[in-house]
């Protein structure tokens, strides 16, 4: 028997539920209707509404990153700041709107939300690495808290050659070469692809190194 046959009409966690499995089946349509009679069964509960905002964002051409597609993104941003506006740690719907903020451009809004994603869990490495980009796009008055994170992100996870690269980026266009070195150095003797192994030594041979 199919949940939507069991589904009791008046209890929004199940509908919430079943728009989840709706629109990991792809029947968007579905999840959509699904989601809005838990909403309106539950006005207040965040779930259902970041799960909608997330509907409604998801992108049909990849190339545009983390952003959402632009049939659905004014929905979406709505229904996220409408989420954190009644539980600002609502950390789904921060992180999702601080990433669809940098993927459209708008860095400075997107450190916001970034910021408040590591300081309500500091150890999210992804996140400070987003933020760490945020920060870099800001120019020189950015650099030292991105490196900051970098650096925190690093002491969480040391052999993560991808974090020692983008230190490396970033020393490097700060003139600072042994230390751009340095860094390269060890991204390039964690890393096992050979893509990667490439292009590090390109980096490398760059700097002299």
């Amino acid at each position: 028997m199919s949940l939507s046959r069991i589904v009791v009409p008046w209890y929004e966690v199940a509908h919430n539920a079943l728009g989840y499995l709706k629109a990991s089946s792809q029947s968007r349509a579905q999840a959509e209707r699904s989601y809005r009679e838990a909403i309106a069964l539950a006005p207040k509960m965040a779930e259902p509404r970041h799960n909608l905002a997330a509907l409604l964002c998801r992108r049909v051409d990849d190339s545009r990153g983390g952003g959402c597609h632009p049939s659905g993104e004014q929905a979406a941003l709505e229904l996220w700041n409408e989420v954190l506006g009644d539980d600002p740690e609502y950390l789904p719907s921060r992180l999702s709107l601080a990433r669809s903020l940098a993927a459209s451009g708008d860095a400075e809004n997107a450190i916001v939300h970034f910021r408040k994603v590591v300081e309500l869990q500091p150890d999210y490495i992804g996140a400070r690495v987003q933020l760490a980009e945020e920060l870099i796009k800001q120019g020189e008055r950015g650099i030292e808290e991105a490196l900051k994170h970098l650096a925190h992100a690093l002491r969480l996870q040391p052999d993560n050659f991808d974090i020692h690269e983008r230190v490396g980026d970033i020393e490097r266009t700060r003139g600072r070469r042994q230390d751009a070195s340095s860094a390269y150095q060890s991204a390039l003797a964690l890393t096992v692809d050979k893509k990667s192994k490439k292009r590090i030594r390109g980096k490398l041979d760059l700097l002299g190194g």
